[in-house]
């Protein structure tokens, strides 16, 4: 029986070399499940025609290793069990797809041992899921053949595995890489999904009809368009008889919904796509696409496209109001494209004095204007290569010239604008003729006025002597009489009426020497002598001068002397000047009993400002700018009560601006005044502590 055994097996195994080379070879035609069964089947005839079952594992193991090359050459791997469930044979292939079972897997292997390998090795808990519960499944109820059981290796790459039972109690596994089937699947999963988020949320609704014009899909949009309830439409329904349903959310329709319907379907005959656009009573201006596929079905889509017919109809709208607008606008305006007019107004043909609209239409629109003016305005006049929209030009000043000969001032500005699929420039041109004559009749009495400012200021420079001779001798002989140096004059009145003679002689001095010095600067007769001062020194020398009227006032003088003696270059006259200004100005508007205070104070930026501040009665805040203008008094109650000419803060400031420094003043009204005196950082030489 054992040589009977090994012919029959012999044979047979020669007869399953050949076939399953030939099942190998189809494989590209035949799905591997078939491959799967037919060996199943070959091999369990061969065990069916085995009479010695004795022999079995011994003639089973000789037939594989004959059959081993073919197997080896399988794309799929083969395990091998036998009714005990010991692994008996392995082909290559299964090593090369789980290459983390090579060496591991042995030959006389229970499954179970084979089964918690992979347990012990794979991370996807599905996985470990699925193989679990197959195993469990196969072992307490086999089963002839089953399914497919997928698992993720480590690897990432994905193995069915796939058993089929013997007739002896054996079992075959065949192992299979469907990484690239899972990866296939899983991007036709997402297509398809992705497909259905796109149908389902497509600004247009859509409907689609078989062949037999039978409502078969449909989208939400359709729905949200129409307002169609989920009653109203439903899978399976007949398209004419929703058209007829649908016949009253139209409005203004002049057929029945009987020829309504029909002629929708008959639209469907067409050989080409049709379109067609209606109003719906909800307000809705929706536009319908109708066509027939090639394989019978049909397809609907309804676009709302109330925004657009109504943006269409304002552009229409503001459109013809523009165009009237440019019609009756008083300025001249053209619309040229690459420097060829295109377009003019009334008010354009009018300027150029031309004879109608004709004369100017297709003519270059530089020659209006003169020769010297084309190049400034190019921008204008000829159009740039790569011109956008709504690009606006800053307006320039030129000249146009007349059908006359004659030459105008104008201003012109440009935009560019789209006429139809292309930029074209709009320009805007103004006679601005009056306006230059009115400047330049201003420019003219402007310098006119500045020239006798100048005169006068140079006037009163010049009367300096003549001015102070006489006043000096006035004063000098009112003192003479006033000391009685000759002689006891007769009567005390005259003593008393030289008093007021030299007192008045004083202050109209005063008065002209500050006359005389503000139009000196004006003028631009002063020169800055300047040297090394001692700002602590100066202020100390004008607090002695000041000291008298201080005295006579009643208040308190205060002075803060820097640790450091701060030292810069300016004129010591024009210094002095100031500080005894702002001294007087303070002493004269403080009540008795106040206070003045002097502070000296370095900036961060390395300039100097000397302080003087009052508790004084202050002034409001818009009679500031007042009090800094020459010869004008603040208001004349004041002036009554406050001897004065108001030039002492405006002569300090001008002194200040002669040495590139500043004068400020903030004020409160009733609450005191500071003066900021302030010296630029090339002027300090030593800095204040």
């Amino acid at each position: 029986m054992g040589i009977l055994f090994r012919y029959r097996v012999l044979i047979l195994a020669l007869l399953g070399c050949t076939l399953v080379t030939l099942l190998v070879v189809a494989s590209d035609f035949i799905a591997s499940s078939v491959i799967y069964l037919v060996l199943g089947v070959f091999l369990g005839i061969i065990v069916f025609l085995t009479i010695d079952r004795s022999s079995f594992y011994s003639g089973s193991k000789q037939f594989l290793e004959v059959l081993a090359p073919t197997l080896n050459s399988l794309n799929e791997g083969i395990l091998v069990f036998d009714n005990k469930d010991h692994l008996t044979y392995i082909n290559d292939t299964f090593y090369k797809l789980s290459p983390m079972m090579s060496g591991l897997i042995k030959v006389g292997m229970t499954r179970e041992e084979v089964v918690n390998l992979y347990v012990s090795r794979i991370e996807d808990e599905d996985s470990l899921r699925r193989l679990q519960e197959n195993y469990a499944a196969s072992k307490n109820n086999p089963i002839d053949r089953n399914e497919g059981t997928v698992v993720k290796l480590p690897t990432g790459r994905f193995m069915s595995y796939t058993q089929k039972k013997t007739p002896s109690g054996g079992l075959f596994l065949f192992i299979r890489d469907i990484t690239e089937d899972v990866a296939k699947r899983e991007t036709l999963q997402f297509q398809s999904e992705l497909l259905d988020i796109v149908y389902e949320n497509l600004p247009l609704g859509i409907c689609i009809l078989d062949k037999e014009n039978n409502i078969i899909s449909w989208n939400r949009s359709l729905q949200d368009i129409t307002g169609l309830q989920n009653d109203e439409i439903y899978k399976g329904k007949p398209y004419h008889l929703h058209l007829l349903e649908a016949f009253d959310r139209f409005s203004e329709s002049a057929s029945t919904p009987e020829e309504f319907a029909d002629s929708v379907l008959a639209a469907f005959e067409s050989k080409f796509p049709t379109r067609a656009e209606r109003v719906l009573k909800n307000g809705k201006i929706v536009e319908i696409y109708r066509a027939t596929l090639d394989d019978g079905r049909k397809i609907c889509t309804i676009t709302d496209v109330t925004l657009q017919r109504t943006t269409d109809k304002i552009l229409k709208d503001s459109e013809k109001r523009y165009r009237e607008m440019v019609e009756h606008s008083p300025e001249a305006i053209f619309v040229h494209k690459n420097s060829i007019v295109i377009y003019a107004n009334d008010a354009a043909v009018k300027l150029l004095e031309a004879k109608d609209l004709h004369d100017v239409i297709g003519t270059k629109i530089d020659r209006y204007f003169a020769h010297e003016d084309l190049e400034k305005l190019q921008h204008h006049l000829y159009q740039d290569e790569d011109l956008d929209t709504d690009t606006d030009y800053p307006a320039e000043t030129g000249r146009i010239i007349l059908n006359s000969g004659d030459l105008v001032d104008v201003e012109v500005d440009s935009t560019s604008l789209l006429y139809g699929k292309k930029p074209v420039l709009q320009v805007i041109v103004r006679n601005i003729s009056a306006q230059k004559k009115t400047q330049e009749l201003l420019k003219q009495a402007k310098e006119e006025a500045e020239y006798a400012a100048q005169l006068k200021s140079t006037f009163l420079a010049n009367m300096s002597h003549e001015l102070r001779t006489p006043l000096n001798a006035v004063i000098g002989f009112s003192e003479i009489i006033r000391g009685q140096i000759f002689g006891k004059i007769g009567s005390p009145k005259y003593v008393e009426y030289a008093d007021d003679i030299h007192a008045s002689g004083l202050h109209l001095l005063d008065l002209i020497n500050d006359i005389l010095d503000l139009s000196k600067v004006d003028a631009g007769g002063m020169d800055l002598l300047e040297e090394k001062i001692d700002v602590s020194e100066i202020i100390k020398v004008c607090m002695r001068i000041a000291e008298p009227q201080r005295a006579k006032s009643g208040v308190y003088l205060e002075f803060e002397e820097p640790d450091t003696h701060p030292k810069i270059h300016a004129d010591k006259k024009m210094l002095k000047q100031v500080l005894l200004n702002l001294l007087s100005n303070a002493f004269k508007f403080t009540p008795q009993e106040g206070k003045v205070s002097i502070n000296v104070k370095s900036g961060t930026d390395g300039s100097l400002t000397i302080t003087v501040s009052d508790e004084g009665i202050g002034i409001k805040k818009n009679d500031i700018e007042k009090a800094l203008t020459a010869f004008v008094q603040i208001d004349g109650e004041l002036g009554r009560k406050y001897q004065g000419t108001g030039l002492g803060l405006p002569l300090s400031k001008r002194l200040m601006e002669l040495h590139g420094g500043t004068l400020d003043l903030k004020s409160s009204f009733g609450n005191g005044t500071t003066v900021y005196l302030s010296f630029p950082a090339e002027r300090v030489l030593t800095k204040a502590a």
